[in-house]
């Protein structure tokens, strides 16, 4: 399951965009690949299973949309694992978005990880930890340099 958002500049109209997470799975070589939503990609994919999430966010120090890993599991999971525990129904969405929220707040994983209840997820290209990827107020654009930069969900698979 992901969320894109659209990040827009009130002031000059600059776009950034995120999203997250991905399920992603390792080929034989260990390369980390897209799994595929809701089903997998391949049948590589699918026999390899789930070996975690990934999200696209952007990171302020280095100004550039990066692919982060967020969760690697010690063994990979198959993906009915995480739809099986679930029922058709009205309830089926909010069940979804609590599973998954702790998964899009990542600023409140790097706060615990900080407290020395987690791992800090940095960027692989600057190591810098403030990564963006739902909306976030104050957010400078990092082309006409005013806070202004809107978040806004534009679609959730």
């Amino acid at each position: 399951m992901a969320v894109w958002y659209v990040h827009r500049c009130g002031n000059c109209g600059y776009i950034i965009e995120t999203s997250g997470q991905h399920e992603f799975y390792r080929d034989k070589d260990g390369k980390r690949k897209s799994y595929g939503h809701p089903t997998p990609a391949s049948k590589e994919a699918e026999e390899c299973g789930i070996c975690g999430w990934y999200a696209k966010e952007y990171c302020v120090s280095c100004d550039e949309v990066i692919e982060v890993v967020t969760e690697e599991y010690e063994e990979p999971e198959p993906k009915t694992r995480f739809w099986s525990d679930w029922s058709e129904g009205p309830e089926f969405p909010e069940q979804m978005l609590e599973v998954f929220s702790e998964r899009l707040d990542l600023a409140e994983q790097r706060k615990k990880a900080e407290e020395g209840g987690g791992k800090v997820i940095t960027c692989p290209k600057c190591s810098g930890f403030d990564l963006v990827l739902g909306p976030r107020e104050e957010l400078i654009c990092p082309v006409c340099k005013k806070v202004g930069m809107k978040g806004e969900m534009k679609w959730m698979s």
